[in-house]
């Protein structure tokens, strides 16, 4: 369609103006270079409806198109789903298809077609680690894709699939409140190790009624409240006044110190972990956790708890999942 003739497209790859990612797929170079993992598996995902029209994006290439939270690491081929009557031979090595029934209820598009949101969710939870798939769930709660009715449904129209027992564990324990795939990749791994489910986004007061901090987690009967620190929030990924030079960095690192203190004055043990250590040491972090819950003593806690979402004490919070 571009009128490139097959002697100069080779031409173009024998000079490195061009990359041969795949049979019949190219990009340029110097575009594809600049290009972060996730746009480089959307760019694949999009060729890849061209190159099939009777297949169908589905698990995390869809989840990346509808903007969900994506797994850590290599995200390999594009994913589709055939038509379950499909039983044509697929050896495309760029391409990782799968089959299943799939009712025109559970398409969405024209010019690119993808599966909707909750058969994505649940066919992610099949596919991936049980954290991640938590994560993906969140994040399609959080921004207002899906319903947990509707992931229910789903889960029921696949209930004889392979894998599907990871979104009947993982449905009852979704909470939109969470704010990042860290915070929901850690709920995944604490329900794994059967660590119980904290609130997530609380806010802390003291005794006066002044407000100390916000913390990711807390586990108020406990005693114990949770830190999941990523890069971001001391590189300046959110918006909070601040720069990206290092003393930005710096003050924030020292104002963390600071809330800390706060948060262990007033009689709460605090538990922190980093992306790194909640997926690669996950042992790790459960053990500290283990320590901090043995050595809290609620009874000595000196603060008020609200949440974050309607400011309300955590027991009459109407999104509370305890």
């Amino acid at each position: 369609r571009a009128s490139v003739s097959h002697r100069a497209l080779t031409g173009a790859v024998g000079r490195g103006e061009v990359l041969r990612l795949a049979r019949g797929v190219y990009a340029a170079s110097e575009a594809w270079s600049q290009l972060s993992p996730r746009a480089r598996h959307v760019s694949l995902a999009r060729a890849a409806a061209r190159a099939f029209p009777d297949a169908t994006l589905s698990h995390r290439s869809a989840g990346l198109l509808l903007g969900l939270p994506h797994p850590r690491g290599r995200l390999g081929a594009p994913r589709m789903t055939l038509r379950d009557d499909d039983r044509t031979s697929r050896k495309r090595a760029w391409v990782q298809f799968h089959r299943g029934h799939t009712p025109p209820e559970h398409l969405q598009g024209i010019e690119l077609r993808l599966t909707t949101p909750a058969r994505t969710v649940i066919d992610c939870f099949r596919e991936e680690q049980f954290p991640a798939g938590v994560a993906m769930a969140d994040g399609a709660l959080r921004q207002g894709l899906v319903t947990r009715p509707e992931l229910i449904g789903m889960r029921n129209h696949e209930r004889r699939w392979p894998g599907v027992g990871k979104a009947a564990r993982g449905i009852p324990i979704l909470d939109s409140r969470r704010e990042s795939w860290l915070e929901s990749y850690s709920a995944g791994v604490f329900f794994q190790r059967e660590i119980p489910l904290g609130v997530p986004q609380v806010i802390v007061f003291d005794w006066a009624g002044e407000f100390v901090a916000r913390v990711d987690v807390a586990w108020p009967e406990l005693g114990v409240v949770g830190e999941a620190d990523g890069k971001g929030k001391y590189l300046g990924e959110f918006d909070d006044g601040l720069g990206h030079a290092p003393v930005d960095v710096a003050t924030r690192v020292l104002a963390a110190a600071k809330r800390e203190t706060r948060l262990r004055d007033l009689g709460l043990q605090v538990v922190r972990w980093d992306t790194t250590e909640i997926v690669h040491s996950p042992h790790l972090v459960a053990r500290r956790w283990q320590h901090a819950s043995f050595v809290a003593d609620a009874r000595r806690v000196r603060a008020q708890f609200l949440c974050s979402c309607h400011r309300l004490d955590l027991t009459d919070c109407p999104q509370s999942t305890r």
